[in-house]
């Protein structure tokens, strides 16, 4: 990983082995906690878990981002609009999921150690099968699955970098992202049905229909 300063942390060895390990794309099961200090990558793209959403099921932990704070690497982290973002931030993009009267109809994306500015994404919620299909992807069966077609873009803003790591990798959706664009990525979920889905994922790709949402 990157410290403060922006330099390179001398590896240490990954106190669990990968669950998954294959054209560029690694997945460890276990606590990102545990198991980040241990990693080397160049920018962070992750969903972790909310305060007051499925908090028991997604494991949320109040500190849960401090992992995160003197990691001095460029970061684009998903978070609900509904509490205030714990850590430092330099710009912000609001991601507007195109859900009609669902009760949560954007989400906020913060960036971290990089660019400034506020930006307006729309791109639809893959939540089933029929509005997977229209936007270019698969529905799976994770109730906070990110689309693809939004996580490609996300991975491309980070420009010229080698690997990406996702903490809080859930289904895969950023792993995806970053195979599909050519990009290596690390990967670590606590649960291991979703480090199981995500590895089905990145087998099976996706249909992409070049939709922007």
């Amino acid at each position: 990983m990157k410290a403060e300063n922006g330099m390179t942390a001398t590896p240490v060895q990954p106190i669990v082995s990968p669950f998954y390990d294959r054209d560029g794309i690694t997945i460890y099961c276990g606590d990102a906690r545990d198991i980040l200090p241990a990693l080397v990558f160049d920018a962070i793209l992750t969903d972790p878990p909310y305060p007051n959403y499925k908090e028991a099921e997604y494991h949320y932990q109040p500190d849960g981002l401090e992992c995160l704070r003197a990691i001095g690497c460029p970061q684009a982290i998903f978070w609900t609009p509904c509490h205030p973002f714990p850590l430092d931030w330099r710009g912000m993009i609001c991601w507007d999921k195109a859900a009609g009267n669902k009760n949560s109809q954007f989400e906020i994306v913060y960036q971290r150690n990089w660019t400034t500015g506020a930006k307006l994404w729309r791109y639809m919620t893959p939540h089933n099968s029929v509005r997977a299909n229209w936007c270019g992807d698969v529905c799976n069966e994770h109730p906070s699955q990110k689309p693809i077609q939004l996580m490609k873009k996300l991975v491309a803003e980070f420009g010229d970098v080698r690997t990406i790591c996702d903490p809080f990798c859930g289904s895969g959706s950023t792993l995806l992202a970053a195979k599909l664009a050519g990009v290596a990525a690390i990967g670590i979920e606590v649960e291991r049905k979703w480090c199981e889905i995500a590895v089905q994922r990145l087998r099976q790709g996706v249909l992409d229909f070049g939709s922007e949402g």
